[in-house]
């Protein structure tokens, strides 16, 4: 007997330490980022510190607001308390890339452009703190609907059955597989071997091959989605086990080696690139992942450093400008107030189109989302992305700007649209995580848990906005998954029995 108990001692001093990590150490380091961040901006008023290439202003002198500065900590505070909550659930899942952007998006970033002075495209300053209050408001507002609502999953949807959607088929696979093959020969021959290794090429090569219809987009995202379908789909051949493993080998680095054709790292957008190439880690690193939190500072890491990096190496006109600007830190918070992190601000631009502009929208901007496949030569009114409506309102000196779900509800329907948005958005993230895990479960090769993991990343690009190009890239993205469902119809054969 005392064996019996020193042994459960030891599994429960053994458990202390990843209790420990999850329940302390991993959110006190969330808690900490966002100081680093604010340490890493220079005193405001201090001149030349920023590169001119970065197209970023020095930090401007301005009164600190607290109250703007609580309410900010607060939507920290409850971003950082509910990826702790759905870390616990999950190793990854839609709700927690949800409160992950939010994190990023709508807290750490925010407090180091608030000390900068000025947000990215230099039309909302620090000292507009009235703005920047109803923008924290707004951010409020849909931080505690989606916890409403998403209480209400758990009540509603716990032991309940959750559709688990058509299963792959080995003939959808193969089918998958020609397309793919179909796809990288077109896009290679279509846009050139430069496509490969250059997104500036890539750009080049697919103005002049594509217009910018809706319906000839729709074909471009089809074409770099196919070898990413195959991809999986070959993945879960070769787990079958039913063919040679010559077959299945074959079968998985042949349709590797025309993902890299159609959707190289370097020759595609960023977002795409994330999300397929996520998508693929997480599909093979699923079954060893046991919580959230690898996870949560892998998309933190890559957006609050590896962003700002890239942005840099991307903007500078070599090493000699890169390394200086890159050593001293600066570019933590500096790299901050770019255009890749307008979303927080994004938002205080709508709620000054909702008040001091046209005005609400009734709808327009979400139907032109849900029509976004019907040509602008047949609708002529079709409604341009919000984020391009809202910048061009307010005067922007850039319009390819963002737009997140936040932003897309208060254009449509004013305040109302911030909770009607997030109570939706929460209710289709739930199902499709409820969805997924079920089929983990049950080891149900379903469509859906093919899809699942690509739509990991995607879930940022549509946070992110605006939703009129992430609605109709994600749905031709889908789009490219559904011949993996493809089965030959079963028919019954009847025999007559001959009479003897």
């Amino acid at each position: 007997m005392k064996a019996v108990r020193g042994s459960g001692v030891v599994r429960l001093l053994a458990r202390v330490p990843r209790a420990l990590l999850a329940g302390v150490l991993a959110p006190l380091v969330l808690l900490v980022l966002p100081a680093v961040l604010w340490l890493s901006v220079p005193d405001p008023g201090t001149l030349g510190v920023t590169p001119a290439w970065l197209n970023v202003p020095d930090p401007a002198r301005f009164d600190a607001d607290p109250f703007y500065l609580a309410s900010l900590v607060l939507l920290g505070f409850l971003a950082i308390v509910m990826i702790a909550a759905e870390a616990s659930l999950a190793p990854f899942s839609l709700h927690l890339v949800h409160w992950v952007f939010v994190y990023v998006f709508f807290f750490a970033a925010p407090l180091a452009q608030y000390k900068m002075g000025t947000f990215p495209w230099e039309e909302l300053f620090s000292f507009e703190t009235d703005r920047l209050v109803l923008t924290n408001l707004a951010v409020l507002l849909w931080s505690v609907a989606w916890i409403a609502a998403r209480v209400s999953q758990f009540a509603l949807l716990r032991h309940r059955p959750v559709p688990l959607g058509p299963r792959v088929s080995a003939l959808g696979v193969w089918i998958c597989a020609g397309l793919a093959l179909f796809s990288a020969a077109y896009l290679l021959l279509t846009l050139g071997p430069m496509a490969l290794i250059s997104r500036g090429a890539t750009d080049i090569s697919a103005g002049n091959a594509f217009s910018a219809s809706s319906s000839a987009l729709v074909v471009d995202k089809l074409l770099r989605a196919f070898p990413a379908a195959a991809v999986a789909g070959a993945v879960w051949f070769a787990s079958r086990g039913n063919a040679h493993f010559l077959v299945r080998a074959g079968l998985l680095i042949a349709t590797l080696g025309l993902l890299l054709v159609a959707d190289f790292p370097s020759g595609s957008p960023r977002h795409l690139v994330g999300s397929i190439y996520l998508g693929l880690v997480l599909i093979f690193l699923n079954r060893y992942l046991r919580t959230g939190w690898p996870f949560v500072f892998l998309m933190v890491g890559g957006m609050l450093v590896a962003f700002p990096i890239m942005s840099a190496l991307y903007l500078s006109t070599g090493p000699h400008e890169t390394v200086p600007y890159l050593r001293d830190g600066s570019f933590l918070g500096a790299g901050m107030t770019t255009g890749d992190f307008d979303a927080y601000s994004m938002v205080g631009y709508t709620i000054g189109y909702l008040h001091d502009g046209p005005g609400s929208t009734f709808g327009h901007q979400l139907l032109g989302v849900l029509l976004f496949f019907v040509p602008r030569s047949i609708w002529p009114d079709k409604p341009f992305g919000s984020g391009y409506t809202v910048a061009v309102d307010q005067g922007l000196l850039f319009n390819n700007v963002s737009s997140s779900p936040i932003a897309e509800g208060l254009i449509n329907f004013g305040w109302a649209g911030v909770v009607l948005f997030a109570v939706a958005l929460c209710w289709i993230f739930g199902l499709l995580d409820s969805s997924f895990r079920h089929a983990e479960r049950s080891g149900e090769g379903t469509l859906l848990r093919l899809l699942y993991p690509f739509l990991i990343g995607f879930a940022f690009f549509l946070m992110r906005g605006d939703l009129l190009s992430s609605f109709a890239f994600v749905a031709g993205f889908v789009a490219a998954f559904l011949p993996l469902a493809v089965r030959l119809p079963r028919v019954a054969l009847r025999t007559k029995k001959s009479s003897m």
